[in-house]
C-alpha cells in the first residue's frame, strides 16, 4: 500500500525536486560567472561563519569557495550583489530559497509548505464544514497521500520553486549580457 502511495506521488515529487535542485545549480553557476559574487562569499564567510555555525551546527565545513560553501552564504552574496536589479518580491523569494530547497530535497514537504506560509491538509475531516487537519512533518505517509491526490498547496509550492529558478535565470542572463559588452 505504501509503495502504491509513493508511486502515485512520484511525479509530483519530481516536479518539486527538479526546481529545488535547479536552485542550487543556478546559484553555484552564478558564483562561477560573477567575480563580485565570489568576492562577497569570501567576505561573508570570513566575517560571519563562526556565528552562523553556532545557530546551524549541521552547516557545511567552513569554505569561502563558491562551489563548496554553505548555500546560505552563496545565496546571501547573490542577493546582496544583485539586489538593485531585482524587485522587492524577487529578492524576498530568493532570500527564502535555501530553506525551500533544503526542505524539498530532504523530503520534508510539510516543512516546505510551512516555510512558504501554507498548510498541507490530511484526509481526516474535522467538521461538517469540511475542515481538515493540518499535517505535521512526521506524518510522511499522509503527506504523500495528500500530494498524490493533487494537493493544491503542494502545486503552489512547485510553482514558487519554478519562479525562483526563473529569477536565477534572469540573473544569469544579466551576467552573460554584461560579459558580452
Amino acid at each position: 500500500m505504501v509503495l502504491l502511495i509513493l508511486g502515485n506521488a512520484e511525479l509530483k515529487l519530481n516536479e518539486a525536486a527538479g526546481p529545488a535542485l535547479g536552485v542550487e545549480v543556478r546559484m553555484r553557476l552564478i558564483g562561477e560567472m560573477s567575480k563580485e559574487v565570489r568576492d562577497k562569499v569570501k567576505e561573508l564567510v570570513l566575517q560571519d561563519y563562526k556565528e552562523y555555525k553556532k545557530g546551524n551546527p549541521k552547516a557545511k565545513k567552513e569554505s569561502s569557495d563558491f562551489g563548496k560553501c554553505d548555500l546560505f552564504f552563496l545565496n546571501t552574496a547573490i542577493c546582496e550583489v544583485f539586489k538593485d536589479q531585482l524587485s522587492a518580491l524577487e529578492l524576498e523569494e530568493l532570500k527564502k530559497s535555501t530553506p525551500y530547497r533544503n526542505k524539498t530535497l530532504h523530503g520534508d514537504f510539510v516543512g516546505l509548505l510551512e516555510k512558504m506560509g501554507m498548510i498541507l491538509h490530511g484526509r481526516e475531516v474535522l467538521s461538517i464544514a469540511g475542515e481538515r487537519n493540518a499535517l505535521k512533518s512526521s506524518e510522511i505517509k499522509e503527506s504523500l497521500v495528500s500530494i498524490a491526490n493533487g494537493s493544491p498547496t503542494f502545486s503552489q509550492a512547485c510553482i514558487r520553486l519554478r519562479q525562483i529558478t526563473s529569477i536565477l535565470n534572469g540573473i544569469i542572463s544579466k551576467i552573460e549580457q554584461s560579459s558580452v559588452k
